[in-house]
């Protein structure tokens, strides 16, 4: 990886990827002449079409880095980016989940499914709000004003990384003994003849 580039980064699986998504990475990398993208790679055949469409939107195939698809090792490439950019019809999961543990701002657009309101949740859950954005320009203009200020972005990278280590989504304690009490409950539930189907968890 190159030490003088700001390093963007999407470790998402590929057919999370989309055309809409892949467009927004390019202006962004347009926008930020000094800046690289780093995809992980399932296949030769999708380096060469990505580069492909990367052309049509005059960017330099230098600035596209990959890496050998291996999920075990997606632990510790991700301190190695500056920002993480989310895929939007489908976010990541792990990935996010990943990111967050380290404090990498993980931008990423709340939509209108499920599917690709999962990277907004892990945001949320571990008190990266400020990185969740609603509409294609907005997450282009968030990637950019990041890359702008190095020294601005490390210490948004520490407050990330000390609001999501006491957050509830790295609560350990806290799950087991949510969980515990949920056992607790449906024993009692099943003891006492009863078949509720919801069991609430305080």
């Amino acid at each position: 990886l190159p030490e003088d580039k700001f390093i963007y980064c999407c470790f998402n699986n590929s057919y999370r990827n989309n055309l809409s998504t892949f467009n927004c990475w390019m202006e962004i990398l347009s926008q930020v002449p000094n800046s690289v993208l780093w995809l992980d790679s399932p296949s030769k055949l999708y380096e060469k079409n990505i580069l492909k469409h990367a052309q049509t939107k005059k960017i330099d195939s230098n600035r596209i880095i990959f890496r050998e698809h291996d999920i075990l090792n997606r632990d510790w490439h991700h301190s190695l980016a500056d920002v993480y950019l989310d895929t939007m019809v489908i976010s990541g999961g792990t990935t996010g989940i990943l990111s967050a543990w380290i404090g990498l701002p993980v931008i990423t657009i709340a939509g209108k499914t499920p599917q690709s309101r999962f990277g907004a949740g892990i945001m949320k859950a571990s008190g990266g709000e400020q990185f969740i954005v609603n509409s294609e320009s907005e997450y282009i203009n968030k990637a950019i004003e990041l890359a702008q200020d190095r020294d601005k972005l490390e210490k948004i990278k520490q407050d990330f990384l000390s609001q999501a280590r006491q957050s509830p989504l790295f609560d350990q304690q806290c799950y087991i003994r949510h969980l515990e009490s949920a056992y607790e409950l449906m024993w009692s539930d099943h003891l006492a003849g009863h078949k509720q189907k919801h069991i609430y968890v305080n």
